[in-house]
C-alpha cells in the first residue's frame, strides 16, 4: 500500500503476469529489466497425485494472494510472503454428491 501527497492510501501492484498450466504448474511473470521481455521469475502447483492441472489463476488487487482453480474442481491459493509465493489452505470439499454418511454417537 501507499499513501500519496494528498494522504490518501492506494493499493500498488508491481507489473506481473500469471499463466496457468495442465502440467499442473502456475507460472508468475515480471518484466526483465535490462530488456522487453517478460521473465518467470516464480513457479507454483502441483507435484505428483492425479489432477490434470489448473484453468486459471488470478491476483488479488494488492497482487499477495494468488488463486487458482484447478481441473478437479479445487480452489488453490499462494501468500507472497518477503517475495517468497507459500500455499494457504483453499476452499475444499467433495465434487460428487454424497452416496452414505454414518455418525458416530460419542
Amino acid at each position: 500500500m501507499i499513501i500519496d501527497a494528498n494522504g490518501t492510501k492506494k493499493i500498488h501492484q508491481p507489473m506481473r503476469l500469471v499463466s496457468s498450466s495442465a502440467d499442473k504448474s502456475i507460472l508468475i511473470w515480471s518484466p526483465d529489466e535490462h530488456s522487453e521481455s517478460w521473465i518467470s521469475k516464480h513457479r507454483v502447483g502441483e507435484v505428483g497425485g492425479s489432477t490434470l492441472g489448473f484453468y486459471g489463476a488470478v491476483f488479488s488487487s494488492d497482487g499477495n494472494l494468488l488463486l487458482s482453480n484447478g481441473y478437479n474442481g479445487a480452489i488453490h491459493i499462494w501468500k507472497n510472503e518477503n517475495d517468497t509465493w507459500k500455499p494457504r489452505v483453499g476452499v475444499s470439499g467433495h465434487s460428487q454428491s454424497v452416496q452414505d454418511i454414518s455418525w458416530d454417537p460419542t
